[in-house]
């Protein structure tokens, strides 16, 4: 019992501890769970948000890309073989040199630094009738444009111009210092204009026209495309920070159940030691009132005892005294026989010591 005792107090004290600590992680768990599930909302909120802007600024994208993919294929038709045979003309159509000079403004290639108006004509006839004239910029044909056709890199970097990636190369500087040309893309610099020309130069006059019209359409979402990409760079930090969270959030957890399943075990076995303590408590509540119960019968069994031991003590004396007065007495009479049995037959136990009882006469003639 004392070792149960001993067992079961140190199994309480071993379940105490881990409720203390169980109480603390639980607290512990449920205070991070409350900021994961706080940050998880914030960020969700957050992602809604980034992600109704991208779709926003996807949709507006969506509707300039065409003109980027036909600036694309604009470049595609101008090859190495056309700007030779360019770059070897002698007499230039004017369409040829105001074509020229805003594909130098957005590839960032050399112009006269001097503005000048003149008025200028879209062909021979015109300018000999000097009908249809138009004011204009003085070209830089002399100064720069002539030059543009001996760069080897020309067709590659109008294709580079074109690539969606390139959009920030085309800022308002030089949609402004082109806007000049491609205003008059309906009057005299039209497609058919430039297709008299040359068919490069037809394609080169498409290939700004919709370099302008993307870089233009674009212009108010690319703010928004940068603030994007900063947002989306925000998001990713926080969404890997909400990771980490709950990645120790579930090391917390893990750490509560298995301190949980602990404290099953040691209180099951507290339970078990409990139970065995009861059940010896039990079994020695009953032994004592048991021994309690016995404990009255003790004075009547050591009275018994004695009354026997002193029976067996006088056991011969009587047995004799019984056996001579039925063998010697029974035909005398009455007085006779207490003679015999007072005189005769006590009187000899007493000389010899032998002890009897003294009534045993009495019992044997009382009949």
């Amino acid at each position: 019992m004392k070792k149960d005792e001993e067992k079961l107090k140190i199994k309480r004290e071993e379940v105490d501890v881990l409720i203390t600590e169980l109480n603390k992680q639980k607290s512990a768990a449920a205070k991070r769970g409350e900021e994961v599930g706080a940050d998880k909302t914030r960020i969700e909120s957050e992602a809604a948000v980034i992600e109704l802007e991208k779709s926003t600024c996807q949709e507006q994208l969506d509707k300039a890309l065409p003109a980027l993919f036909k600036a694309q294929e604009a470049a595609k038709k101008i090859t190495i073989k056309e700007i030779s045979e360019l770059k070897g003309n002698p007499n230039p159509h004017i369409i040829m040199k105001y074509v020229v000079d805003p594909m130098a403004l957005i590839l960032g290639r050399k112009l006269r630094n001097d503005i000048v108006i003149v008025k200028e004509f879209s062909n021979g006839k015109d300018r000999e009738a000097n009908r249809n004239g138009f004011d204009m910029l003085m070209n830089s044909w002399d100064q720069g444009g002539k030059a543009a056709f001996l760069d080897g890199d020309l067709v590659k970097d109008l294709q580079k111009m074109a690539r969606e990636e390139n959009e920030n190369l085309i800022n308002d500087e030089i949609l402004e210092l082109i806007e000049p040309y491609t205003r008059f893309k309906d009057e005299w610099l039209t497609a058919d204009a430039a297709k008299n020309a040359s068919q490069a130069i037809m394609a080169l006059r498409e290939w700004m026209i919709q370099i302008e019209s993307f870089s233009t359409n674009t212009k108010v979402i690319k703010p928004k495309r940068l603030a994007l990409r900063q947002q989306m760079a925000k998001l990713e930090i926080a969404m890997n920070q909400l990771a980490e969270a709950v990645a120790q959030l579930k090391v917390i957890q893990e750490k509560c159940d298995e301190l949980d399943n602990t404290f099953k075990k040691t209180n099951q076995e507290k339970n078990e030691i409990e139970e065995q303590a009861r059940k010896s408590k039990k079994q020695i509540d009953q032994a004592n009132r048991l021994i309690n119960g016995l404990s009255d019968e003790r004075e009547r069994w050591d009275k018994g005892a004695n009354e026997l031991s002193e029976m067996k003590r006088k056991l011969v004396g009587n047995v004799g005294l019984a056996t001579a007065f039925i063998s010697y007495c029974g035909p005398f009479n009455a007085e006779f026989r207490d003679l015999i049995a007072n005189e005769k037959l006590i009187g000899d136990l007493r000389k010899m010591n032998i002890p009897y009882e003294p009534t045993i006469y009495q019992e044997l003639t009382d009949f």
